[in-house]
């Protein structure tokens, strides 16, 4: 279980590490289809993938001293509580795995809160390239939740879940309920990347996607009940194109963020310590871009 898997400018990631990160994000924990073996496999083998550049991320995030206070761990650990009595308070684990991925997301943010504004004239530009389909009504809505990182999707999955009343009825009514209800979209389904449509396809009103990874950002999607239409005025417009805007911006920054630590760290791995077989990625590995290496069994 000391085993390294990996080394991250000189920090070592044993097994255990690793095997700790997969509990918590395996899929099919949550009733879902049985996963074939080698689907399994890729699984464990993205998964391994995210494990790396999460540690990336820790890893700078702790250079450049990113900290979580008391209030905002709080407040990360009691979203939903109060749709969920009787739930136990989090364990010493739950808190440490919110803390590492309260901290990721604080470091993604203050890198994307650089290149998100957006001008009057950038929303202008863009409101006149996309009018129409910023008119087109929707066949989707969506409510999207990014991810610090894909090991927090098994408590995030729980706090949406415990939301999913309050969720279903601010899609019908068009209620703000703030940062931690996610973001609301309506979208063509032909707008949608491929790896979200098929996730959706598998969904019915009130259900969860698995962790879909977009542009090298995870995300859970809630698919709400009941949708309502909404008014076509050209606040609503200017309103869609700002949104979009930003949210692209936010994307391409948190992408670039990754893309430079992972390029600039000293990356060692021992594939052959891994508890699976590992098969690489098409097109890339962990830590790809830096100073790396693989070795075998060590």
């Amino acid at each position: 279980m000391r085993k390294p898997v990996a080394t991250i400018d000189g920090t070592i990631l044993t097994v255990a590490d690793l095997e700790g990160y997969l509990r918590d994000n395996l899929p099919g924990e949550d009733g879902g289809e049985p996963v074939a073996p080698e689907e399994q496999t890729q699984v464990r083998s993205r998964l391994f993938d995210n494990f790396i550049d999460e540690e990336i991320l820790l890893a700078e995030a702790r250079r450049r001293d990113v900290r979580v206070t008391a209030e905002e761990l709080a407040s990360y650990l009691n979203a939903g509580a109060d749709e969920t009595p009787g739930a136990k308070p989090p364990g010493d684990e739950h808190r440490r795995m919110a803390l590492k991925n309260l901290t990721i997301q604080k470091l993604r943010e203050a890198s994307a809160l650089k290149e998100a504004s957006v001008t009057p004239a950038e929303v202008d530009a863009y409101l006149a390239r996309n009018r129409e389909s910023l008119r087109e009504k929707p066949e989707v809505m969506l409510r999207s939740f990014p991810l610090a990182s894909p090991s927090d999707a098994g408590r995030l999955r729980k706090r949406i879940l415990a939301m999913k009343r309050k969720l279903d009825r601010a899609a019908q009514t068009g209620e703000e309920l703030g940062p931690d209800a996610g973001q609301l979209q309506r979208v063509s389904p032909d707008a949608l990347p491929d790896e979200l449509k098929a996730a959706l396809a598998k969904l019915k009103p009130g259900e969860l996607t698995p962790v879909v990874t977009l542009d090298g950002n995870p995300y859970l999607f809630y698919y709400p009940s009941g949708p309502a239409d909404r008014e076509e005025t050209e606040d609503a417009l200017r309103s869609r194109a700002r949104e979009a805007l930003v949210q692209a911006k936010v994307d391409e920054a948190s992408s670039h963020l990754l893309d430079e630590l992972k390029r600039k760290a000293r990356v060692e791995l021992f594939p052959g310590n891994l508890p699976f077989r590992y098969v690489p990625e098409e097109g890339g590995s962990p830590g790809e871009g830096g100073a790396r290496s693989a070795k075998g069994q060590d």
